[in-house]
């Protein structure tokens, strides 16, 4: 072999890797993509901020109306789910637009918006009312799930004194509450979405259940199988329309949800099997007590017009479990916007957990200082959370549309304050 051959052959066999074709060094692992919510996933966080109120609740709205009570709930159910698929789209208008703009505001979507369709005095005005209505609706939250537990304690005992204060239950129900308020968002919350979900139908099995079995009044016959119902009154049709409205709000917190969704696209099916399956359990509870126990219609709540029994009492407690769920998940949206105006990390700090809880307290006061449960629901769904529900979300939709078409949109630049740690 001739000599240049053999020192071609060395250095070729000397070299650790060829210098021409070398495969490209491997890169660093990337890091762990944060976990996002599915359509099942969605359509749980709807039902849980539904809860168990439209099953317990509602029913006393409706058949105050007498039989166009369904019709009434039918129409605003619907109305609901079609502005809620309304908003969803919005969002995703703005997403395509403005991805940067729209990644440095997830953690107050509503709000950011507002701000794209009307500036910077329509964000204003729609903060107000996100807050108002999520603020407010820890109100009901707490009386109801106060109520249930002061319920159990005079069943047990049989007297109407027995038992803790219904202050005593507020208070103590707060203080139970503080942990689970310190969770993240949605995509965080998804063993408390599940667990909740389970329980609103446990609820509703457990109301049907007792409902159907309970034992008749001494000396008071059953009703006829289509008893007579009072004619509707423009009173009772307001009171209704506004519990509706009430319980069938998913708006403020709805795109927290959609942001943390892997294909927000199909926001569209949560709404659908969401609404379809509260709606469709509480005018099954709404039929069996107008039908079996009309009694019921004059109670805020339909346990409370049944006598005890352990299926009572495991409706109550689960009741009372799952609100305290559903608190978790809907006050999302106005701790994630208030910490970003507070520029407070989105991880768990002492800040955090002091906001949280600071704004448990005052609800906490604010329910002890106006325990009308019917009339509070009724005052927040007509003055708050119809606007934020049925008037905003078309009218966003219109103006993006107009603004989109008109090619007026802000540069796709997010500002300088804005906090974009969820972009990622």
């Amino acid at each position: 072999m001739p000599r240049w051959s053999q020192g071609a052959s060395a250095a070729a066999a000397g070299e650790k890797q060829p210098l021409l074709g070398a495969p490209p060094p491997p890169l660093p692992p990337s890091p762990p993509t944060p976990p996002r919510l599915s359509a099942l996933d969605a359509a749980c966080c709807v039902v849980d901020l539904f809860g168990v109120f439209p099953v317990l609740a509602l029913p006393r709205a409706l058949l105050a109306c007498g039989w166009a009570g369904a019709a009434l709930a039918l129409a605003v159910v619907a109305l609901q789910g079609y502005t809620a698929r309304l908003l969803g789209r919005s969002w995703l208008l703005a997403r395509g637009a403005l991805p940067r703009w729209t990644a440095a505001r997830r953690r107050s979507p509503y709000a950011a918006l507002a701000e794209l369709a009307f500036g910077a005095r329509g964000r204003r005005v729609a903060s107000a009312f996100l807050h108002t209505a999520v603020f407010g609706s820890y109100v009901p939250d707490l009386l109801f799930a106060a109520q249930n537990m002061q319920l159990v304690g005079r069943r047990l005992w049989e007297l109407e004194d027995a038992g803790l204060s219904f202050c005593v239950w507020l208070v103590a129900l707060g203080l139970l509450l503080c942990p689970m308020l310190w969770l993240g968002s949605p995509k965080d919350q998804k063993w408390v979405t599940g667990v909740s979900v389970g329980l609103v139908v446990a609820v509703a099995a457990l109301t049907w259940a007792c409902v159907a079995h309970a034992p008749w009044p001494p000396r008071r016959p059953p009703p006829a199988p289509l008893p007579s119902l009072p004619p509707p009154t423009l009173q009772a049709a307001a009171l209704a329309y506004g519990n509706l409205v009430f319980q069938f709000d998913a708006h403020p917190a709805l795109l927290t949800v959609q942001v943390d969704m892997a294909d927000p696209r199909r926001l569209g099916h949560a709404i659908a099997a969401s609404y379809t399956l509260s709606a469709s359990l509480a005018l099954i509870t709404t039929l069996l007590a107008g039908l079996l126990r009309p009694g019921s219609a004059g109670r805020a709540d339909v346990l409370q017009a049944l006598p005890g029994s352990p299926p009572l009492y495991a409706a109550v407690l689960l009741a009372t479990l799952q609100i305290l769920l559903s608190t978790v998940v809907g006050g999302s949206a106005l701790f994630q916007d208030l910490e970003q105006r507070l520029r407070i990390s989105p991880d768990f700090s002492w800040r955090r957990a002091a906001l949280r809880v600071s704004l448990l307290a005052g609800a906490v006061l604010l329910a002890l200082a106006s325990p009308r449960l019917p009339l509070v629901m009724g005052l927040l769904g007509a003055a708050v959370t119809g606007p934020l529900s049925l008037v905003l979300p078309p009218l966003l939709h219109a103006r993006l549309l107009s603004r989109l078409h008109a090619r007026a949109l802000p540069p796709d630049d997010p500002d300088d304050d804005a906090d974009g740690d969820d972009a990622k």
